[in-house]
């Protein structure tokens, strides 16, 4: 309720909050890679760097069978935490 939606910075913060949230165990569900594509194809701050570019196109080829074996499950854990550091 206090955070400002229009803060650069608590956008930024959410959304990567939320990829930490998802890669706390190191394992990406095909579910939550689902989820994690829908929320950084929305407009945000971070759109323009690189790093979140590579994810999207990791997550959008790694979806399109409609599955993520262990192999693009690692790729997309090791993609976010170079994305979030070690938060």
């Amino acid at each position: 309720e206090n955070i400002d939606p229009d803060c650069r910075r608590s956008s930024e913060n959410r959304l990567l909050g939320f990829c930490a949230g998802i890669n706390c165990d190191s394992i990406i569900t095909t579910r939550e890679a689902h989820v994690l594509l829908e929320r950084i194809s929305l407009k945000n701050d971070l759109e323009d760097d690189p790093r979140v570019e590579v994810l999207k196109h990791v997550l959008i080829d790694a979806l399109e069978d409609g599955r993520i074996d262990y192999a693009e499950s690692n790729e997309i854990s090791q993609l976010i935490t170079c994305l979030t550091g070690d938060s």
